[in-house]
């Protein structure tokens, strides 16, 4: 996932936009596996990183 992260920081447009999506399915289906035993702050907080990576995605494609 680091990579990911990294190699979306560095590269813009279409390859970029595809590394934070695959961050943010990940993020996502690890938010959806621990939902039912997590706090509602610590679901929070996930859901923030979620959001965060999916505006990374949308800025990287420059929409």
């Amino acid at each position: 996932m680091l990579l990911l992260l990294v190699v979306g920081a560095a590269f813009r447009g279409i390859v970029g936009t595809v590394c934070f999506g695959l961050c943010a399915v990940l993020v996502a289906w690890l938010l959806y596996l621990a939902w039912p035993r997590i706090e509602p702050i610590e679901r929070m907080m996930r859901a923030s990183v979620l959001l965060l990576t999916v505006a990374l995605a949308i800025v990287s494609a420059g929409l």
